[in-house]
């Protein structure tokens, strides 16, 4: 299963050597499941439903991530990010290994993906012992960032 969720809100930090900081806030209520056909409503829209109940979504209506370390990673190729991730109230640090992509006149592309323990953050931990057996405890988050120069 696939969903998609937009920022609300970022700024990243550079230094002279890159990357430095910053954080993101994620709104939880845009989530849009994009795996599924189109015409199949009904099932899209009780997959969404089933998830924003998981992620409580009407309590904890927005997400952050909040870049705590930045230093390149050791095979030389892109960048560890480590950082406070909060959803649901519950705040873990995560460190995530980031592609830096093209880079022309202020503007950067970055890319990540890793993977989260949900019942770290308590989602989906009020389903039943079958739901909780059956639904990976394992969430891979994937990261798209553009940045564009405020100037």
């Amino acid at each position: 299963m696939k969903a998609h969720f937009n920022f609300k809100k970022g700024i990243l930090h550079f230094s002279h050597s890159g990357l430095s900081g910053g954080y993101f806030v994620t709104d939880m209520k845009s989530i849009r499941v994009t795996d599924m056909p189109a015409a199949e409503t009904s099932a899209i829209q009780n997959l969404t439903n089933h998830l924003s109940s998981d992620l409580g979504t009407e309590q904890h209506p927005v997400a952050k991530f909040t870049i705590t370390q930045v230093s390149e990673h050791k095979n030389g190729y892109g960048l560890q990010v480590a950082g406070d991730l909060t959803i649901k109230d519950v705040t873990r640090n995560v460190a995530i290994i980031v592609e830096e992509g093209t880079q022309s006149e202020g503007r950067h592309h970055y890319t990540a993906s890793f993977s989260i323990d949900r019942f770290d953050w308590n989602i989906g931990t009020d389903g039943s012992w079958l739901e909780k057996k059956l639904v990976d405890r394992e969430i891979t988050l994937w990261l798209d960032v553009h940045t564009f120069s405020s100037f």
